[in-house]
């Protein structure tokens, strides 16, 4: 602004004419931007995680205003689950930016459970049984829907005996590894006596018959 008046004192001596300026006006407020990042790469809100999440709120002013007042950049390394909301965004001209609040941020550090239901089956054959499909069953406090994957896998043939420790794994969206174990057992196989073969005595001994000791007898069951 420069002073068009003329400055004259009673002596007719007239002061050299004074400027003052430059007169900035700032109505404009600074912005907030935010980033996210887990291990150095983006971070998506709601997708759960070990973590840390590194948010990064950054305070702008526009180009030719009066400039950021204070630190300009505010970084948080957060560990729990929540959102977070930038600290203040003020310009030079104390125009305030809106705060910008980032989240849900999904914390996971918790395993899922594993449980499987034993398993007791008799033999199909003197081979043992093969056993089809598990009963497993996966939880966790944050992701859903989790299937285990098991080792020996099913189908797998048992033979008689146990019992036989099966493993399962499951991974949650977080990266949270899980195990747990059951067990399978297989009984022998049950039979049912129909003949009972008698070659000394010339033929066959029904159910409640006799024949001499010691003979050579020949067992038929189903």
């Amino acid at each position: 602004v420069t002073n068009t008046g003329t400055c004259v004192d009673n002596a007719n001596n007239v002061a050299d004419p004074a400027t003052f300026g430059p007169i900035k006006i700032d109505k404009t407020k600074p912005v907030v931007s935010v980033t996210a990042t887990v291990g150095g790469n983006p971070y998506t809100p709601g997708t759960p995680t070990k973590g840390p999440v590194v948010v990064t709120f950054t305070c702008t002013d526009e180009v030719g205003g009066s400039g950021v007042l204070g630190t300009p950049v505010s970084t948080t390394n957060v560990t729990t689950s929540g959102s977070v909301t930038s600290p203040a965004c003020v310009d030079n001209a104390t125009n305030v930016g809106d705060p910008v609040t980032f989240g849900p941020i999904v914390i996971d550090n918790s395993a899922p459970t594993v449980t499987g239901v034993d398993i007791i089956v008799p033999a199909t054959d003197n081979n043992g049984t093969n056993v089809t499909t598990y009963t497993v069953t996966v939880t966790d406090n944050v992701s859903q829907n989790l299937t285990a994957t098991c080792a020996p896998a099913a189908p797998h043939l048992y033979p008689i005996g146990g019992p036989y420790t099966v493993t399962c794994t499951a991974t949650d969206e977080a990266g949270n590894t899980g195990t747990g174990t059951f067990k399978v057992t297989v009984t022998p196989p049950s039979y049912t006596l129909t003949t009972v073969a008698n070659p000394a005595a010339g033929g066959n001994v029904s159910s409640g018959g006799t024949f001499p000791l010691n003979s050579q007898v020949t067992v038929t069951a189903t």
